[in-house]
C-alpha cells in the first residue's frame, strides 16, 4: 500500500514538472521571438497580446509589468517622430491606446476600479484625439471601434458598482457607433448588456425589449451560442413577470443548445432554472390539482437533481447551492422530508463555502488594490524621473532642429533669388497673353449675365409657388388647431360628467365622515375613481384604478361606477368578495373577455371596504391593490410598521389577480378586522408610490408611503390630504406625472 502511494506522488510530481515546463517552454518561445523581432510594432504586439496576455489571469501584476514595457516602447517611439512616417506614429498611439486598456481590464479584475477607470479613460482620449486630427476613412473605422473597445469596460465597471445610469450612458455610446459602422455582431452584445441593466433596475418591458433585438441578430447570423444565452435571459425575465409557461420554453431552447456544445456550467444553470419554474408553477396551482401539482414537482426533481449531479462534477459551489435548496422545496411539497433535510444541510454548506470563498476574495481583492496602489506610486515616480530625461532629450533635439532650420533658410533664401529672377521674366509674358485672355472673357460674362436674368425670373416664379405652398401649410395648421380645440374641449365636457358622478364637498363628508380624497389625474381625465355609499348600517368605500389612464381609462371608470351601482346600491350586495366577484363577471361579460392569447389585458385593481358603522367590524377584498389601517394596537397575523409613537400600521394585502379574465381565477378573499374609534384606513391606486422624482430619478415605493401615514396619522384628515400633495408635488419637482394618483383617507 505504501509503495502504491509513493509511485502515485512520484507520478503526480512528474506529471506537474512536465506542465510547468510546457508553460516555461511556451514563455520562453514568445521572449525568443520578441527579442528577434526586427521593428518595435512586431514587440509591442507580442507584449500585449501574447506576453502580457498569458499572465493575466494568474500573475495579473506580471501581465502590466509588460503591458508598461509596451508603452515605454511606444512612447519611445513617439518622441522620436522625425524617423518615422506620419501612418507609423498613428500606428504606436494605436498600439499605446490598447496597452493601457488591457492594463484596465487587469485592475477592473482584481477590484481595483477607480485605477481602472483611469487607464481606460487614457486609452478612450487617444482614440478620440485621432479621430479629431486623421481624416483617412480607414483610420476613423479603426479608431472608433476602438473607442468600443473603451466603452464597453467602462460600462461593466459602472454596472459592478451599481451606477446603472453611468452604465447605460457607456454601453450606449457603443451601440451608436456599431449601429454607425455597421458591426452587427456586436450591436447584439450591446443589447444584452442594456437589457441585463433594465433588467436589474427592474424595468422589465425594457429589458425584454433589447433581449429581443439581441435575440433577432443572434438568430439571424447562426449564432447559436449568443441565441442560447439571450433564450435564458428571457427565460430569468419571463420567471420574474410570472410567465411561467413561456419561461420554460425559452428555458428549453437555451438549454437545447448548450447539450449541442457539450457547455456542462451553462447545462447545469439552465436545468436549475427551470426546476425552480416548475417548483413555482406547482405553488400556484390550487391545492386539489394534486395530480397537475405533483407533475410539475417530479419535473423540478428530474431537473434539480441533474443540475446538482453537474455542478458537483464541475466543482461549480454557485451552481450546486440553488439546486440544493429547489430540491429542499421539492422533497418538502413531496413530504419526503429525510431527503429534504438532506438537501438543507447541502444548501446550507455550500452558502458557507460561497461565502468563505467571498471574504477570501474579498480580502485578496484588497490585498492587490493596496499592492497596486504602491506600485502605481513608484510607477508614477518612475515616470516624472522619465519625464525629465526626456525633456533634455527634447531640448538637445529642438537645438539640433534649429541648426537644421538656419542651413535650410540660407538655402530657400538662394533658391528665391533665383525664383524672383524667373519669375520676372514669366511675367512680361504672361501680361500680354492676360490682356488677351481677359477680352475673351468680357465676352464671356455678357452672355453669363443673359443667363442669370432668365435664372432670376424662374427663381421668382418659383418663389411665388412657395409663398403660395406656405399659405396652405398655415391654412391646414389652423384647421388641425381648430380640430384640437374641439377635442379638448370634449374631453373637458368629459372631465365635468365624471366629476360629477365622483363625492365631494358636503355629499362626501355626509357619506364618509371625517376624510380626505387625494384626486390627481395624470390627464384631463382619470382611469382611477373612488366610490362610496351607505346601504343601512354599512358604509362601503372603494379606490379603483381602471387600466390605461386619459380617455380610455376614464370610459372604464364610468363603467366601473355604473356597475358598483348596480351591484351595491340596487343589489344591496355588502359582502366585500361577493361584490368583487360579481364586478368581475360583469367586466368579462361587458367586455366580451375570452382569455385567448394576444386579447387586451383591460380590467381593474381595487381596493374595497365594508365597514359596518356600528360594531367598526371592517370587511376588505382587494384585487392587487391593499388596504393600511393604523391604530394603537398590533393586530397579529397581518404586516404592520410600528413608529416612535406606537402607532402601528396594518397591511391587509389584496389577491394577485386584477378585475377582469385571468389565468388562474379563484375568488377573492374577504378579509375581516376589528377597528375602534379613531383608527384611520387608507385606500389608494399604485400611481403615488410608482412616481419618479428626487434627484435620481427614482419611484417612491411603497414602503416610503407607509412611513409617511404613519407619521401623519395623528394629524386632522384634511391636514393629512394637504401634507400627501405637498409631498407628492414636492418629490415629482421637474419629472412629468407618469399616472393617475388616487389616495382615500377616513377616520372611523
Amino acid at each position: 500500500m505504501k509503495t502504491r502511494n509513493c509511485l502515485l506522488i512520484i507520478l503526480i510530481f512528474i506529471c506537474s514538472s512536465f506542465v510547468l515546463s510546457g508553460q516555461n517552454q511556451e514563455l520562453d518561445s514568445l521572449l525568443n521571438l520578441y527579442y528577434k523581432a526586427n521593428h518595435d510594432t512586431t514587440r509591442i504586439i507580442l507584449l500585449n497580446e501574447e506576453i502580457g496576455y498569458s499572465f493575466e489571469r494568474k500573475h495579473p501584476d506580471s501581465a502590466i509589468y509588460y503591458y508598461e514595457k509596451a508603452i515605454s516602447i511606444a512612447n519611445k517611439n513617439l518622441i522620436d517622430a522625425s524617423n518615422n512616417s506620419p501612418s507609423l506614429k498613428i500606428t504606436f498611439q494605436k498600439l499605446k491606446a490598447n496597452s493601457l486598456r488591457y492594463i484596465g481590464i487587469v485592475l477592473y479584475e482584481s477590484g481595483t476600479f477607480d485605477q481602472a477607470i483611469k487607464y481606460v479613460l487614457k486609452s478612450l482620449e487617444i482614440y478620440e484625439q485621432l479621430i479629431a486630427k486623421d481624416k483617412d476613412k480607414k483610420q476613423i473605422i479603426d479608431c472608433k471601434n476602438g473607442m468600443t473597445r473603451c466603452f464597453i469596460p467602462l460600462g461593466n465597471i459602472q454596472y459592478d458598482q451599481g451606477n446603472f445610469d453611468k452604465a447605460l450612458e457607456y454601453y450606449f455610446k457603443a451601440l451608436k457607433i456599431h449601429e454607425e459602422l455597421g458591426n452587427i455582431q456586436e450591436k447584439s452584445g450591446c443589447y444584452v448588456n442594456i437589457g441585463n441593466v433594465y433588467y436589474d433596475e427592474g424595468l422589465l418591458d425594457k429589458s425584454n425589449e433589447f433581449y429581443l433585438k439581441a435575440l433577432k441578430i443572434a438568430e439571424e447570423l447562426d449564432d447559436k451560442k449568443s441565441m442560447s444565452k439571450c433564450y435564458n435571459n428571457i427565460g430569468n425575465l419571463l420567471l420574474s413577470l410570472g410567465k411561467y409557461d413561456e419561461g420554460i420554453e425559452y428555458y428549453l431552447k437555451s438549454l437545447k443548445i448548450k447539450e449541442e456544445f457539450d457547455d456542462q456550467y451553462g447545462i447545469a444553470m439552465v436545468n436549475a432554472n427551470i426546476a425552480q419554474l416548475h417548483v413555482l408553477i406547482a405553488d400556484s396551482l390550487y391545492p386539489n390539482a394534486s395530480t397537475k401539482r405533483n407533475e410539475h414537482l417530479q419535473a423540478a426533481l428530474n431537473y434539480g437533481l441533474k443540475a446538482i449531479e453537474i455542478a458537483r462534477k464541475i466543482k461549480a459551489v454557485p451552481l450546486e447551492n440553488p439546486a440544493a435548496n429547489t430540491l429542499m422545496s421539492v422533497y418538502k411539497n413531496l413530504k419526503n422530508y429525510q431527503k429534504g433535510l438532506e438537501y438543507a444541510e447541502v444548501y446550507i454548506a455550500t452558502k458557507d463555502s460561497m461565502f468563505k470563498e467571498e471574504k477570501m476574495q474579498a480580502v485578496t481583492n484588497a490585498e492587490k488594490r493596496f499592492e497596486s496602489e504602491k506600485k502605481q506610486l513608484l510607477i508614477d515616480k518612475l515616470n516624472k524621473e522619465k519625464e525629465l530625461t526626456l525633456s533634455e532629450m527634447i531640448i538637445q533635439k529642438e537645438q539640433s532642429n534649429r541648426q537644421k532650420m538656419v542651413t535650410l533658410f540660407v538655402i530657400i533664401g538662394l533658391i528665391l533669388v533665383v525664383a524672383f529672377a524667373v519669375f520676372l521674366t514669366q511675367r512680361l509674358r504672361i501680361s500680354r497673353r492676360q490682356k488677351r485672355i481677359i477680352s475673351e472673357q468680357k465676352i464671356m460674362v455678357d452672355e453669363k449675365n443673359t443667363i442669370l436674368n432668365q435664372q432670376i425670373e424662374e427663381i421668382s416664379t418659383q418663389r411665388d409657388e412657395i409663398e403660395a405652398q406656405r399659405d396652405l401649410v398655415t391654412l391646414q395648421k389652423d384647421q388641425i388647431e381648430v380640430q384640437n380645440q374641439r377635442i379638448t374641449d370634449s374631453i373637458n365636457y368629459a372631465k365635468r360628467i365624471q366629476e360629477a358622478v365622483l363625492l365631494s364637498g358636503e355629499s362626501a363628508s355626509k357619506v364618509l365622515g371625517e376624510h380626505f380624497i387625494l384626486f390627481k389625474p395624470k390627464d384631463i381625465v382619470s382611469g382611477d375613481f373612488y366610490w362610496a355609499t351607505r346601504i343601512n348600517e354599512w358604509l362601503i368605500v372603494t379606490v379603483v384604478d381602471c387600466t390605461g389612464h386619459g380617455v380610455p381609462g376614464a370610459f372604464m371608470s364610468m363603467l366601473g361606477v355604473s356597475f358598483l351601482n348596480e351591484i351595491v346600491r340596487k343589489k344591496e350586495v355588502t359582502e366585500a368578495s361577493d361584490v368583487l366577484n360579481i364586478l368581475r363577471e360583469s367586466i368579462i361579460e361587458a367586455l366580451q373577455q375570452k382569455g385567448h392569447s394576444g386579447e387586451q389585458k383591460d380590467g381593474m385593481d381595487i381596493a374595497l371596504c365594508v365597514i359596518n358603522t356600528e360594531t367598526n367590524l371592517v370587511q376588505f377584498a382587494g384585487a392587487n391593490n391593499p388596504l393600511y389601517i393604523i391604530k394603537a394596537e398590533v393586530e397579529a397575523k397581518a404586516e404592520h410598521l410600528t413608529s416612535p409613537s406606537s402607532l402601528t400600521l396594518i397591511e391587509l394585502k389584496g389577491d394577485k389577480q386584477p378585475v377582469a379574465i385571468y389565468e388562474n381565477m379563484k375568488p377573492y378573499t374577504n378579509h375581516l378586522i376589528q377597528l375602534e374609534k379613531g383608527d384611520c384606513i387608507y385606500l389608494c391606486s399604485d400611481g403615488y408610490e410608482d412616481q419618479f422624482g428626487d434627484q435620481n430619478n427614482r419611484k417612491f415605493m411603497s414602503k416610503q408611503l407607509k412611513e409617511l401615514l404613519v407619521s401623519i396619522a395623528d394629524k386632522p384628515m384634511t391636514e393629512q390630504g394637504e401634507i400627501l400633495n405637498t409631498t407628492f408635488e414636492s418629490w415629482k419637482g421637474k419629472y412629468e406625472q407618469i399616472d393617475d394618483v388616487t389616495i382615500l383617507g377616513i377616520r372611523v
